[in-house]
Formats: structure tokens, sequence, C-alpha cells
């Protein structure tokens, strides 16, 4: 932000309709700012109106997708913090998008705090009825998979049917170390 929080900050409490304005690209103040990684200011505009979040951009998008996208750490920490439900919301695959655009740190920041509400959430299948482990076999993650498996403690029994599943689709064997 450059050191204009304050002034954005002054310009929320005389006009909080600011944060529910729409640009051209149909994004919000919280997206831009989201994008941008400025924490300070997006906590901020959830003060001012905590069901930002789940408007969609022009793409479609919410917030939590473009953060996870950009694997801005510091904004999703602040999401988590400021509206944890944002997190658990399974219209569409927050964790596959981290997979996707490889955003490691992100993934790993989602799994932890869907971990604290909902377990469950990692084992979500896309709309095409893969898991992030299937994803992560896909696009060639396995650095995802090594994470997943050592630093964050999935249930390993859901990860080894997942593999058994998808190398009995794909006739592919799978050794899994722990």
């Amino acid at each position: 932000m450059r050191g204009h929080l304050h002034f954005a900050a002054s310009l929320l409490r005389r006009r909080p309709k600011l944060s529910s304005e729409f640009d051209a690209l149909h994004c919000l103040p919280v997206h831009l700012a989201a994008i941008k990684g400025h924490a300070d200011l997006v906590e901020k505009l959830l003060g001012v109106n905590q069901s930002c979040w789940s408007i969609r951009d022009e793409a479609g998008r919410t917030v939590l997708h473009l953060v996870a996208m950009k694997g801005r750490v510091n904004v999703l920490n602040v999401m988590i913090r400021c509206c944890p439900v944002a997190i658990l919301y399974h219209d569409e695959t927050i964790l596959h998008l981290c997979v996707r655009y490889n955003q490691l740190e992100a993934l790993m920041v989602l799994v932890e705090a869907s971990n604290e509400h909902d377990r469950a959430f990692v084992t979500v299948p896309d709309d095409t009825g893969n898991t992030i482990l299937h994803l992560a076999i896909f696009l060639n993650r396995f650095e995802v998979d090594s994470e997943l498996d050592l630093e964050l403690q999935i249930k390993h029994e859901l990860i080894l049917r997942n593999l058994e599943d998808f190398g009995e689709v794909c006739g592919l064997k799978f050794s899994v170390h722990w």
C-alpha cells in the first residue's frame, strides 16, 4: 500500500459503501488488495464488509481463489482469522487451485487451517472427481505429495485409498513410504 493504509482506513470509516463498489472488471477493493498481497487492507475491508469474500469477479473467482492462485499466504492468514468460513466454502475447490498453480505454501496454510475445522475438506473432489492428491499426480506436483504426506500428516488411510483407486484406474503401482 506504500504507506496509504491509514488513508484507505479513513476513507472506509467515512464511506463504508466504498468496500462494495465494483470496478470495470467486476472486482471489489478486497479483490484488488488481495491480489497485491496487502493483508492489512484486506483485514480493514473485511472488517467493514465481512461478506465481500464470497463476491466473484468477472472471471467467477472469489477473493480466496485469487489469494490461493497467487500464493499470498499473508492474506490467507488474515482470511482464516477474519472469516474462517471462507476456507470451508465448497463451491470451488481452493486446494485444487493451490495444487494447479503450484502454491505449496498456500496449500499447507489452507490444509492446516481446514484440519482445525473440517478434516474431510482435503479429500473433497473437484468437479471431475479428483482429489488434490490425484491432481498433484496428474500435474507432476510430486513435491506437493511428499509435503502432504510428511508435513501435514493427512490421514494416511485416505491417501493410500486415493493412491490405490488412482492406480487401478491408470494401471499404475505406487509405493508410499511413511
